[in-house]
């Protein structure tokens, strides 16, 4: 079983992810739609939504920007980042 990969949108936010078994799934865990050779997107009903191109960026059908696919991203609290400890 290989690691679900992740959809982001333009700003780094996880939208999406894709199962081993190429279902596009929400934020929530629901089926929102499946993979088609690894790169097409259709939704529950069969319709085409978009493609994921050679460097994992998602575009729409009418050919908009939607995100990118990448693989998770550790959060660390915001003390962490800021080089501060928490009190």
């Amino acid at each position: 079983m290989s690691p679900p990969r992740y959809l982001f949108d333009r700003w780094g936010t996880c939208i999406a992810s894709i199962d081993d078994e190429q279902r596009l799934l929400d934020r929530g865990g629901r089926p929102q739609g499946r993979l088609v050779r690894n790169r097409e997107v259709y939704d529950g009903d069969g319709k085409y939504r978009g493609r994921i191109d050679i460097l994992g960026q998602y575009w729409s059908e009418s050919g908009g920007f939607i995100g990118y696919v990448g693989p998770v991203v550790e959060q660390r609290p915001a003390a962490a980042r800021a080089g501060r400890s928490k009190p």
